[in-house]
């Protein structure tokens, strides 16, 4: 009997596809119970992973529909929390000056946030998680336009500093966002040592997202480089991290 096989490329789909049914789940149950700001942070999550997959229009969308029925639920968190996602999908999506609109709105929502007044659940949001959402529009904003590549390393390096050594996962995805800015900004041997540390890092990880992360770095690299260092290093990225499987 043929049994199909099972490529990478299916594999991902496969576990997307699960994780996307599960998201479903609890968003119905969110909703059955009334619990609006419950729903708004799943959302959110489902937004992360149309972005992880690069379907910006998707988690566009979720994020403006999570907003949009919080109604009097909302909080100054929950609020940060969505304008921050909504930036960096309109920042990959080309619309630069509204996904740095979105930027200002999320950092003012931020600055009214009281933690006692907040979801439990909510106190994972801190300036971090602020600070790498300006992180990630000006990498987009600097790949179109160099001039903004050094803004994006001084909002990666300050996500960074905000997180500090014990929140190990984040750390190590804006260390990530660090090695790409940086070679937006032309500084190539920072971002190979950099780069280099956080391959090591990245494969005592078990997160996916970690590794397809640290793979995608690729796209930064120029790709008429001279620079026999950044082609050891693109291919020290292809050969060093495994594709999804």
């Amino acid at each position: 009997m043929y049994t199909e096989p099972v490529t990478p490329e299916r594999a991902s789909v496969v576990r997307s596809t699960c994780a996307q049914r599960h998201w479903l789940s609890a968003e119905r149950a969110a909703l059955a119970s009334g619990d609006l700001r419950l729903t708004a942070r799943i959302r959110y999550c489902q937004a992360r992973q149309f972005q992880h997959l690069h379907h910006n229009q998707d988690a566009l969308d979720t994020l403006r529909l999570a907003r949009g029925q919080l109604a009097d639920q909302t909080t100054p968190a929950l609020q940060a929390m969505l304008y921050g996602a909504e930036a960096a999908s309109l920042a990959a999506l080309g619309d630069h000056d509204n996904g740095v609109l979105s930027l200002a709105t999320a950092t003012e929502h931020f600055d009214h946030i009281d933690h006692d007044r907040e979801p439990e659940w909510m106190r994972f949001y801190d300036r971090g998680e602020l600070l790498a959402q300006y992180g990630r529009v000006y990498r987009d904003l600097a790949r179109t336009d160099p001039r903004h590549a050094e803004a994006a390393v001084e909002w990666v390096t300050a996500a960074i500093d905000e997180f500090g050594p014990s929140n190990v996962r984040s750390t190590v995805l804006n260390e990530v966002g660090l090695c790409s800015a940086l070679l937006l900004a032309g500084e190539s041997d920072r971002a190979i040592s950099i780069g280099t540390r956080v391959i090591a890092r990245g494969q005592q990880l078990t997160s996916r997202r970690v590794l397809d992360r640290i793979r995608n770095v690729r796209r930064d690299i120029p790709h008429d480089t001279r620079a026999s260092s950044l082609t050891d290093f693109r291919e020290v990225l292809s050969t060093t991290i495994p594709a999804a499987a």
